[in-house]
């Protein structure tokens, strides 16, 4: 007993770090007794803000202090990505300012070839499908676009043969009787590096061309027919009504005036969304 009083007073009773028992100094190897005065920053002369750093076996720089968390380590060192990084790790989300700005209603608005810019004839005939109002249209037709089969009838350069394509359909069948129109239209495919497998480009008009479709009896996932002039419309949706080129479950896409109103059915279609823009509208009608 008077040997241990003795120890403590030649210390000064101030503690082991004050009876000969070192710190470890910075980058240096922690005291392998496991005590509490093993951790660095432990020490009474370091303030609640100091801290210590060691590097383990591992190489892995340690950081401790008092109350603080344990950081440094390679986990914390990974980025989002990393096995320790944020729960959004995976996940991709594209800087908008990096896309390209669309800006005209020749430019293809989502998928592959966003952006791209489609050559056209200055015929009134040929007038695009205004870009607004396509993107609101792929966006809700968008989960039958992928790796459906769409056709397009009186398709002019292609914008929604072309859009469909871009967004992942698998099979694109565009009708055009102009030859003008349609060599725009074949340029376009070229630029973009479809294959014929991919997209088919049909001269005919488009009620001899449903009348073939009828005998063969193709079918497509969703069909668009464009603005078309008065003579030749009725026509037209007298195929349509029967439900001849729409598989079952399909959707028939009718491009109009904006102050038009379409039917609530037309012969065996029904009429599932209307969507309008400000130059023009577009009703969807689905075959059950």
């Amino acid at each position: 007993m008077e040997n241990r009083r003795s120890s403590r007073s030649q210390s000064g009773g101030k503690g082991p770090a004050a009876g000969g028992r070192r710190l470890p100094p910075r980058g240096g190897q922690p005291p392998r007794d496991g005590r509490g005065d093993a951790r660095a920053g432990s020490s009474r002369n370091d303030g609640p803000g100091r801290t210590g750093f060691w590097k383990d076996g591992n190489d892995r720089v340690r950081h401790e202090g008092r109350g603080g968390p344990r950081s440094g380590t390679r986990n914390d060192q990974r980025g989002p990505r990393g096995r320790g990084g944020s729960s959004d790790r995976g996940r991709y989300e594209p800087d908008a300012a990096v896309l390209p700005k669309l800006t005209s209603d020749l430019q293809l608005t989502d998928g592959r070839f966003r952006a791209h810019f489609l050559s056209n004839s200055l015929s009134p005939s040929a007038t695009p499908t205004p870009r607004k109002l396509r993107e609101i249209v792929f966006r809700v037709i968008s989960r039958r676009v992928k790796a459906g089969r769409f056709l397009d009838l009186g398709c002019a350069c292609g914008t929604m043969g072309l859009e469909a394509v871009s967004r992942g359909a698998m099979l694109v069948t565009m009708v055009e009787r102009s030859a003008r129109i349609r060599s725009f239209l074949e340029k376009n495919v070229l630029e973009l590096g479809i294959k014929s497998g991919h997209a088919e480009v049909v001269d005919a008009e488009i009620a001899a061309f449903l009348k073939q479709a009828e005998k063969k009896r193709r079918r497509w996932d969703l069909v668009f027919l464009g603005t078309c002039s008065e003579d030749t419309e009725p026509e037209i949706l007298s195929f349509l009504r029967r439900g001849v080129p729409i598989t079952n479950g399909g959707l028939f896409l009718i491009e109009h005036e904006k102050d038009r109103e379409m039917p609530e059915s037309l012969g065996r279609l029904r009429r599932w969304r209307v969507i309008k823009n400000e130059s023009a509208s577009m009703t969807i009608f689905e075959r059950p």
